[in-house]
């Protein structure tokens, strides 16, 4: 075996990349959402730009890969160096979503009940569900209440609570939690110890699995495709890495001209299933990019807006050898 570092710097550059794009999407996609998709703008412009702004969904599962990437691949090699520590484990993923979450709850309270009083015969507020659209309904002052807030804190929005207010991207946020919540059981089953402590702890991982919503555990397969990414790239070499984007290229933009044509939880799982497989290519192929420096510089600086789960992880866990 030869040692090499899978956080290498190609792969640590295309991940930067990769964010920031990312994160370009999901917010012109939500932009798009509340100014321009339910306008009657027929024309090959307007379709244009339906087609651009559509990308939103496709990011969200290129960030689930990238988080599984991280924190469960992060969390393998922990275990493997020095153990698994279930404590800090939990400790480190809390502080990761709630230094975020907590701000953004308060944040989006303050906006919306400012929005209801200054602006209520506006479209958004007084006709939501031109604008907005939640399962749960679309009376946003009752989403605005002590019990969703109090939900959405403990990671239940889409089970058993509306997202707080207006702020519908609150929902990948519960998926992240419930994926930390599963693979750390998970990860605590597969540690040597007492097997009562093992099963207790496979049951429980289990049993979340069982009582997600189905949406919710499907696209748990797409963040553990990530962690299995970080394993399997210490013993892949890879292929060129234009190869590899150019697959990663071809899968996002014929899940894109595909998306929602026909409305089946099949069918969308398996374009999702295709985003992630794509792109996971891509991203075991990014350690052998070549070429200059300069671009990715940028990227790195561009990315660094979006929020990280790179500074989550500590380095020296993907000091690892590759065979």
């Amino acid at each position: 075996m030869n040692p090499a570092v899978l956080m290498n710097t190609g792969t640590s550059d295309f991940l930067s990349a990769s964010r920031w794009v990312a994160a370009f999407f999901v917010v012109i996609y939500h932009l798009y959402g509340i100014s321009v998709l339910n306008q009657p703008s027929p024309g090959l412009l307007f379709s244009g730009v339906h087609f651009f702004c559509g990308f939103g969904h496709i990011a969200v599962i290129v960030f689930f890969v990238i988080s599984g990437f991280l924190v469960g691949g992060g969390a393998i090699l922990r275990l493997e160096d020095n153990g698994f520590d279930v404590i800090d484990y939990f400790v480190h993923r809390a502080a990761r979503i709630y230094t975020v979450l907590i701000p953004a709850l308060i944040a989006g309270f303050v906006l919306d009940r400012g929005g209801i009083a200054l602006f209520d015969q506006s479209g958004i507020y007084h006709h939501p569900d031109f604008f907005y659209s939640n399962e749960f309904g679309n009376n946003l002052s009752k989403h605005l209440s002590l019990l969703v807030f109090v939900g959405n804190l403990l990671s239940l929005q889409t089970i058993t609570v509306s997202t707080f207010g207006s702020n519908g991207p609150l929902w990948s946020l519960a998926n992240e939690w419930w994926y930390y919540v599963v693979f750390g059981f998970g990860l605590v089953a597969y540690r040597p110890g007492s097997m009562l402590t093992r099963v207790i702890a496979g049951g429980a991982s289990l049993a979340v699995m069982l009582l997600l919503p189905r949406a919710i555990s499907l696209c748990f397969i797409m963040w553990g495709i990530g962690a299995g990414v970080a394993v399997l790239d210490r013993y892949w070499s890879g292929w060129p890495f234009h190869f590899g984007t150019t697959i990663a290229l071809a899968c996002l933009i014929a899940v894109r001209l595909a998306h929602r044509q026909l409305h089946s939880e099949l069918i969308d799982f398996s374009l999702d299933l295709a985003v992630a497989v794509g792109f996971s290519v891509a991203l075991l192929c990014a350690k052998n990019r070549k070429g200059p420096q300069k671009f990715w510089t940028t990227n790195r600086r561009l990315a660094s807006f979006s929020y990280s789960y790179i500074s989550s992880i500590s380095p020296q866990w993907f000091l690892r050898p590759r065979c």
